[in-house]
């Protein structure tokens, strides 16, 4: 029996037949896989229980500020103090890298009184402070905590153009890392100290200037401050900035007649929170652990009254290398 095509007339339908019966076996040959078995279609799976698994869902993209929050590298680490108590509002002090060394190689060496290789960072800051303030009333009226900028102080950055750099540098590091952990942790904005020597007392004193809204005093050391900046210093007079500079007996001739001419600028701007220690006998090196702290103490709070003067314990002795700038 002959199946003629309702599409097409008796003298058309020779035509159709073979065309359908190619087009069919086309269709077949699409819906079935080399196993033999029909299946369903990728978009249909799981459409019914038991079925096939769905495939999984594509994550949204994030948010691009994540993103670009994610991807920023480290800026600085943050110790906090020993008792630390998030009710309070803590002074911060700015940890400077010299030649050749870290932020945190400037607190091993030339401040902390603990040496304890095997401990970390934020359990030797609490060893130091405690060691320093045996008691506890006075350790949480003078406890701050300490920001230690990423890092290392390098021999290019001494000339002028390499300096310009390090100072943009350190600055964008500083700044945002007090701004991020601000919101984080409970500072005290109105009291935050730069500390360094070296080259780290050159940045601190830079930033000083630069910077006259972000920071309450610095601790300088062995350098010569040539940076400038017309009618800032005037500015930090008026806030009460307290200066902290020390500079070895020995050193050279163009950091001694720098810290000179700096000197001679402070007293015609009218700043009277200042004070210079030279060490006795010694060149390019900072000041004890001792006198450093004190330095700081000085900065952070502001003359010492004799409870805390009383308090203080001598420090423990440490191996410090001779920073080379």
């Amino acid at each position: 029996m002959k199946i003629r095509c309702s599409l097409a007339g008796p003298g058309k339908a020779r035509f159709v037949r073979p065309v359908l019966a190619i087009w069919f076996l086309l269709a077949a040959l699409l819906l079935v896989p080399a196993g033999g078995a029909l299946t369903q279609p990728a978009w249909a799976a799981g459409t019914k229980s038991g079925s096939a698994k769905k495939a999984p869902r594509k994550k949204p993209p994030l948010n691009k500020a994540v993103q670009k929050k994610k991807s920023q590298p480290q800026l600085a680490s943050l110790l906090l103090p020993p008792e630390y108590d998030r009710k309070r509002r803590y002074p911060v002090l700015v940890a400077m890298p010299y030649t050749g060394g870290t932020a945190e190689n400037f607190l091993e060496y030339y401040l902390f009184t603990v040496y304890n290789p095997k401990a970390s960072l934020q359990k030797r800051w609490e060893q130091t402070l405690k060691k320093r303030y045996p008691d506890p009333g006075v350790r949480t009226a003078r406890s701050y905590m300490i920001l230690v900028p990423i890092g290392k102080g390098s021999t290019s950055d001494h000339s002028w153009r390499g300096f310009a750099r390090a100072i943009e540098r350190y600055e964008y590091r500083v700044i945002n890392a007090l701004n991020i952990y601000g919101k984080r942790y409970p500072m005290d904005r109105s009291r935050v100290v730069m500390a360094g020597h070296s080259l780290g007392g050159d940045l601190s004193w830079a930033l000083s200037l630069r910077r006259t809204g972000a920071f309450s005093g610095a601790v300088i050391s062995g350098s010569r401050t040539s940076y400038w900046e017309d009618d800032k210093l005037e500015i930090l007079a008026a806030k009460g900035f307290r200066f902290f500079f020390s500079m070895g007996e020995k050193e050279k001739k163009v950091r001694l007649q720098g810290l000179s001419s700096t000197l001679g600028r402070l007293y015609e701007s009218g700043m009277e929170e200042y004070r210079v220690f030279q060490a006795p006998g010694v060149g390019h090196e900072p000041p004890g652990k001792q006198d450093l702290f004190q330095a700081v103490d000085y900065a952070l709070f502001g003359p010492s009254d004799d409870a805390a003067a009383a308090s203080a314990s001598p420090p423990e002795p440490a191996p410090a290398p001779s920073p080379s700038g």
